[in-house]
């Protein structure tokens, strides 16, 4: 677009004016932008929790804070809850009903840099929901709905005058409903006064956000499905013909080789596609990787990036000591019970699922540990996963999983 131009004509003696124009170009040209700093900052002078308990008892320079932290988190929330509504695929849909409120408003949120923490930061823990692609859940939202296609159109080569090929779509919606995950730690009055600053803001929360990670992880490989208010997991989603039995009373890593290969082709023969990644525990790792094969050289040699991280038939393996150990492969009813003493190996696309979440929500209470001068920290989060092809899950289970001695 070619640039226009607008002429002013100024009557009279105008040299003033062009020395004021002057002057604010010259202001603006020096102009620097600074951010100012967050009521709760890392290493600061203000504590959060400690301005909970003290707006609660009617301090007012407390309240003041909270509700200027309130201002900047409303504010930081909606440019993110923006950003991830731009990243969303357009058939995404969100279903707000009237009776779940997700959090009491700002003040209730962690300090942003907490919250940046535990949103982003990886852990050991926090593996398949590191890998899944991740969107904010709005507040206010109880079910997560994705409409799909079941079986698509047709399209191929058509002669002269030949007959155009039909096939009629059909489609499916997978949902979810909104899971509550939450917990609590108690701490001596004592310790919560007089800390100073935010320094116990982040052992606290780093602490319950870590026990999140790891619910949140075991949640999405062995949950037990909305019904029992419990998120979907992987294991209960893969369809009978993708379980793929290994039974071994003795077994051997070289010779779990083949089942492991029908494991990857199962993803490639439903999916269309190839499986991203493993998923198994630590020790199944290193009992694969300690493996000989028959000629008495190691198994897994391969080292994909430099840090010592493996590749399994040519896909990465991701460490996940989530993965349950304690279970039963039931044969005639494809399904897994726990109580055993087996593992299993999963092959699946994490791209194919998507993880919506809440930012924490934090209170403390002093009247339920009053007696003995404790105050309860308390943070919950909300969560729902939708996984949106069961076809690109493959699992190898059975007897021959069974966890080795030493492992």
């Amino acid at each position: 677009m070619a640039q226009s131009e607008m002429t002013i004509a100024i009557k009279g003696d105008n040299s003033g004016l062009l020395k004021s124009i002057e002057e604010a170009r010259s202001a603006i040209r020096s102009l620097e932008v600074v951010r100012e700093p967050h009521t709760y900052e890392r290493g600061g002078e203000h504590s959060y929790f400690q301005d909970l308990i003290a707006g609660f008892d009617g301090d007012n320079a407390a309240n003041n804070r909270l509700e200027r932290h309130a201002r900047e988190v409303k504010d930081e929330l909606e440019r993110r809850d923006r950003a991830a509504f731009m990243r969303a695929p357009e058939d995404v849909e969100y279903r707000t009903n009237p009776n779940r409120t997700s959090g009491f408003g700002g003040s209730f949120a962690p300090p942003l840099w907490l919250i940046d923490a535990f949103a982003t930061a990886p852990r050991a823990k926090r593996v398949l929901g590191a890998l899944i692609p991740n969107f904010d859940l709005p507040q206010g939202v109880q079910s997560v709905n994705l409409p799909r296609l079941t079986t698509g159109n047709v399209e191929q080569p058509v002669a002269d005058l030949g007959a155009d090929p039909s096939k009629d779509a059909t489609d499916a919606s997978v949902s979810c409903t909104v899971v509550t995950v939450s917990g609590h730690g108690d701490v001596a009055m004592q310790a919560l006064e007089q800390s100073g600053g935010a320094g116990l803001d982040y052992a606290f929360l780093k602490d319950l956000g870590e026990a999140y990670d790891e619910k949140l992880e075991q949640q999405l490989i062995a949950g037990a499905g909305n019904a029992n208010a419990q998120l979907p997991g992987l294991l209960g989603l893969i369809p009978s013909a993708q379980q793929i039995s290994y039974q071994d009373a003795s077994p051997t890593a070289t010779e779990m080789f083949g089942s492991l290969g029908k494991t990857v082709a199962t993803v490639g023969n439903t999916r269309k596609l190839p499986p991203e990644a493993w998923l198994m525990t630590t020790s199944r790792l290193a009992w694969l990787g300690s493996s000989e094969d028959q000629q008495q050289r190691p198994l897994m040699l391969t080292d994909r990036d430099g840090a010592g991280n493996v590749d399994l038939l040519a896909y990465p393996v991701e460490p996940d000591d989530a993965v349950p150990t304690n279970l039963t492969y039931d044969s005639t009813n494809h399904v897994f019970n726990t109580g055993g003493t087996q593992d299993v190996i999963i092959a699946c696309r994490p791209t194919d699922s998507m993880l919506f979440e809440s930012t924490p929500r934090a209170v403390v209470r002093t009247e339920v540990l009053s007696g003995t001068l404790q105050a309860r920290i308390q943070m919950h989060r909300y969560a729902a996963v939708l996984h949106r092809y069961p076809s690109g899950l493959a699992v190898l289970c059975d007897t021959g999983m069974t966890v080795q001695s030493g492992f």
